[in-house]
């Protein structure tokens, strides 16, 4: 294997993901004794607020774990735990209702973890959920390079850096949503009006949907727990 060495970390020379912000090495941690993602960003400040938000979330079942941080010259290393699987975006056709609800429960899960953490993803998207070999049954929610702070817990994050800050998670919830209907339906909603042409046979679960893609943000769930206690009774119908 053509590799390079990091810090303590034996890495292979070429990404195994590109991003906008950076790109994605696979490692060793010979000293833990463990396969490593580590994220190389030229913007050195987004990198700390990226690290600071993985930090203080700390450790999920449907979030990275978070392992280091590291300067070297003109890059930012933000290493985490390896994550055998593939993208969600990958996944061209829709799914079986109970799939559909389970990923987004699993979803709403870790997005709760995240707020109560005291920041927002705001970039939900397929592309940055991971399905988790070998079966592909569970995942994680990945890359949070636009991360925000929730304005009520930013006392939480180191003040030495430039955050920006949100109100609420509204964002994160209402793509939540969105990504649900993608995953029932094979379409992507834009709001509440293009739902209503979206064919969802249980009607209780429509109108939860409608709900959380309300355009009035103030009509939608406030909080992910809220939204997954609407959803968990269709889980099994």
């Amino acid at each position: 294997m053509n590799t390079q060495i990091w810090n303590n970390y034996r890495v292979e020379r070429h990404p195994v993901g590109k991003g906008k912000k950076g790109n994605i090495f696979r490692g060793y941690d010979a000293i833990n004794k463990r396969d490593v993602a580590i994220k190389r960003m030229k913007d050195i400040e987004g990198a700390r607020k990226e690290a600071a938000i993985m930090k203080e979330y700390s450790r999920h079942d449907f979030l990275p774990t978070y392992y280091d941080f590291f300067i070297d010259e003109r890059y930012a290393y933000i290493v985490m735990e390896w994550i055998e699987g593939k993208s969600m975006k990958k996944n061209k056709k829709k799914l079986k209702s109970k799939q559909a609800l389970t990923f987004t429960l699993k979803i709403l899960d870790g997005l709760h973890h995240l707020h109560k953490s005291g920041s927002v993803h705001s970039d939900l998207h397929r592309g940055n959920i991971m399905l988790l070999a070998p079966n592909y049954k569970s995942l994680k929610i990945i890359d949070f390079g636009n991360g925000k702070l929730i304005e009520n817990k930013a006392h939480k994050y180191p003040h030495d850096l430039s955050w920006k800050q949100v109100k609420d998670q509204s964002r994160d919830l209402y793509r939540a949503a969105a990504l649900c209907v993608y995953m029932l339906t094979g379409k992507r909603p834009q709001n509440e009006r293009d739902i209503q042409d979206i064919t969802i046979k249980n009607k209780e679960l429509r109108n939860v949907l409608v709900k959380a893609l309300s355009i009035e943000k103030a009509n939608r769930y406030q909080t992910a727990q809220e939204f997954k206690q609407a959803l968990e009774p269709f889980l099994n119908k």
